[in-house]
């Protein structure tokens, strides 16, 4: 996905119709469409009173929308959602009233791949803690552990989408061997599947997970996987927080089960546990995948562009 791609020009007639915009963060989405719409945000409605000239929503990956919310919009025809997965909303809702959704899943690909690739890269060469050790002064006094290399190492990728695939071609950039787990095997030459999670975590240097956030994949992650995996190896998050059950995760690192983590996202966010930030092996961000000016600035015109063509169809 270039998200450099030439975009149209969204502004025109206004379309006489009138969008709730779930929080201040989307005001770059709303600058394109601003006078094509009547504009409310959730913070300037009654609570209690629901909103029968509300037909479009605007949303994001940061917002819950749950079913109480969608109750208030008995005429809502469209959901113009600003994420990579849909976890955040009541999908059989929006099915049952048949409210078209779209979301914005192309874009974050690249950039999620490349966070997890400076995963893998930091947690095996040691980058945060050699950099702390360098700030505090003990270069030249004290001796410090090594990394590993990457070369030939195995990563397991638990969950080969677009964002697998590509996190696998920078892997293979940098002649790590790509094994992983998913619904089917895709025969893809060089890669090696695994129809059990378990048995590929016994094999694997690195777990990494990419994996759709649903009910089919929450605590997927689990201390059976970890207890297949080697002292040694890493685990990286790239998909949702819950993938992972926490608690475990928090047992393995404590109990050397596993050499350290890399994540991005966490069960409940922005909430970090202590255990976590407190370890000096696990490494830390504040759900930024998608989090670089090129791509956040295509997905708030893709989000525009979503509600501009609906009702121009409509």
């Amino acid at each position: 996905m270039n998200v450099n791609t030439k975009r149209t020009d969204l502004s025109g007639e206004n379309l006489n119709a009138t969008l709730l915009v779930t929080n201040r963060a989307l005001a770059p989405a709303v600058e394109y469409i601003k006078d094509r719409f009547d504009i409310l945000y959730t913070d300037e409605i009654n609570e209690n009173s629901p909103l029968r000239n509300v037909t479009g929503l605007l949303s994001s990956g940061w917002d819950q929308i749950d079913k109480p919310l969608l109750n208030k919009l008995p005429n809502l025809k469209i959901i113009s959602h600003l994420a990579n997965g849909l976890d955040s909303i009541d999908l059989q809702t929006t099915q049952d009233r048949k409210i078209a959704l779209f979301n914005t899943p192309d874009a974050v690909v690249n950039d999620t791949a490349d966070l997890a690739m400076a995963f893998i890269i930091n947690l095996s060469r040691r980058f945060v803690i050699n950099h702390k050790f360098v700030e505090q002064g003990l270069w030249g006094k004290q001796t410090y552990a090594l990394g590993q290399t990457l070369t030939n190492k195995r990563v397991g990728i638990v969950g080969l989408g677009k964002i697998g695939k590509t996190i696998a071609k920078r892997c293979s950039a940098f002649d790590m061997q790509i094994h992983y787990w998913g619904r089917t095997d895709q025969n893809i030459e060089s890669y090696t599947y695994h129809q059990c999670l378990s048995v590929m975590a016994k094999n694997v240097d690195f777990l990494v997970v990419s994996c759709a956030g649903n009910a089919q994949t929450r605590s997927l992650i689990n201390k059976q996987v970890f207890a297949n995996l080697k002292p040694s190896a890493f685990v990286v998050n790239v998909a949702r927080g819950f993938v992972i059950n926490q608690a475990d995760l928090i047992d393995s690192l404590q109990t050397n089960q596993i050499a350290g983590a890399g994540l991005d996202v966490f069960e409940d966010e922005p909430n970090v546990p202590n255990a976590l930030l407190s370890m000096e092996n696990v490494i830390v961000q504040p759900h930024a995948g998608s989090a670089t000016q090129e791509t956040r600035s295509y997905m708030f015109w893709q989000v525009a562009n979503h509600l501009v063509q609906f009702y121009n169809s409509h």
